[in-house]
């Protein structure tokens, strides 16, 4: 089935504006040229928008993954595998994982670090309807000092001077927002989690420049001190954020920052282990990492943090498409199905400066999913969407891609 865009009103049992409101019953979403003009009762459809039904279901907004590499492949060693191909394939393998994520309900992405020419060649592509794929936010490379985290693919920043020169670079790309390595990560060998990298003079120079210009800041970090290091330097997403304690909590609190704990990137080293290959170093460092991410979003959780989903996705083992897989350990880390639903949209939308994401209102962007069962009481149900509308435009209907989509 085929729907245009420019008008059309689609119609479910159920329809959830919001991660937070109440279900409106019998219902439609309106949408004129990829955006929601109004969402009513069914029989206050405006005469001049043909309808479809989506019966039986559950109709919310599309969803929101903070946290991607699309330069990645999930493999067991992704960078490797990026470095033995050209750049314009791997720009041409980002579009096919941005199609991924959007297949499983994950309307937007936020790419959070890669070789910055392939990602937004990626975001160009899809933004210009050459080629389907999940609405790409890029930071295109990463701010980091010399030999530190992810500097296989980052602006190599040292000192104040450096980390503003190198934020201006990517500004001057015209990404979207800017990442910052705050601390040490998880795989490297010998690089410790609780390492503090850029340091706190560094990132306040950076987020100076990114607000600046309107840009906003995530930056990666694992331990305690580059965690607070990035709360007082005014970053907007603390990434990862496994060993955040209450009183850094209260602090994030006070800032208006968001933390995005990627528990399914820990989880799935310590689910694939040393018996499918993985060194023992980076398995142990996970595991640590997956319990002090599940007492992180319990001390947000208490001091009002917002917490917002993220995946990883693309890194070693984890595939691209496990936003739900996230959300499903946000509800076993202490939040309510509801609270893991916004993670993944109202508050997923906050973190990205866009108001015209996560939720279903006039003006926002046509972006829905529908499933048979209900989120807000069971948050599994969203490892089963089977209809993805994308600025208006089926992507998958009744669990089968839409013909004529773009992309694949």
């Amino acid at each position: 089935m085929s729907v245009s865009p420019e008008k059309v009103a689609y119609s479910a049992s159920r329809v959830l504006p919001d991660a937070h409101a109440e279900p409106m019953v019998d219902a439609s979403v309106v949408v004129e040229d990829g955006r929601v003009v109004a969402v009513t009762r069914r029989a206050g459809i405006p005469s001049g928008y043909p309808e479809v039904d989506l019966g039986d279901r559950w109709l919310l907004p599309g969803m929101i993954d903070l946290h991607v590499h699309l330069v990645w492949d999930g493999s067991a060693e992704p960078l490797r595998a990026m470095q033995s191909e050209s750049a314009e394939l791997t720009a041409i393998r980002c579009v096919q994982r941005a199609h991924r994520h959007l297949v499983n309900g994950v309307t937007t992405v936020r790419d959070v670090g890669g070789p910055h020419r392939m990602v937004l060649a990626a975001r160009s592509a899809i933004e210009d309807g050459v080629a389907s794929g999940a609405r790409v936010l890029a930071a295109g490379s990463p701010i980091v000092m010399t030999g530190g985290h992810g500097h296989e693919m980052g602006v190599i920043a040292d000192g104040v001077d450096g980390v503003r020169w190198a934020v201006r670079s990517m500004l001057a790309e015209h990404v979207d927002l800017i990442k910052v390595m705050a601390g040490g990560g998880v795989f490297p060998r010998g690089e410790r989690l609780d390492s503090v990298q850029l340091g706190l003079d560094e990132l306040t120079a950076a987020v100076t420049e990114a607000h600046n210009n309107g840009r906003r800041v995530a930056a990666h970090a694992h331990g305690l001190r580059a965690i607070k290091n990035s709360i007082v330097a005014g970053v907007d997403t603390i990434e990862h954020s496994c060993f955040l304690d209450a009183e850094a909590a209260a602090l994030a609190k006070e800032n208006d920052q968001v933390i995005v704990p990627t528990l399914v990137a820990f989880h799935r080293y310590v689910e694939l282990g040393t018996e499918n290959g993985l060194p023992a170093h980076p398995v142990e460092k996970a595991g640590r990492a997956l319990t002090g991410g599940f007492e992180a979003v319990g001390h947000a959780r208490a001091a009002g943090v917002p917490v917002g989903a993220g995946t990883d996705a693309g890194g070693r083992g984890k595939p691209h498409g496990c936003l739900a897989a996230e959300l499903e350990l946000l509800v076993k880390a202490g939040l309510t199905p509801r609270e893991a639903l916004a993670a993944a949209t109202t508050v997923a939308a906050s973190a990205c400066g866009r108001d015209d994401l996560g939720a279903l209102r006039a003006g926002a962007a046509a972006d829905l999913i529908a499933t048979e069962a209900d989120p807000t009481a069971d948050i599994g149900a969203l490892t089963r969407i089977d209809t993805v509308i994308a600025g208006g435009t089926p992507v998958v209907r009744d669990g089968r891609p839409v013909l004529g989509t773009v992309g694949g």
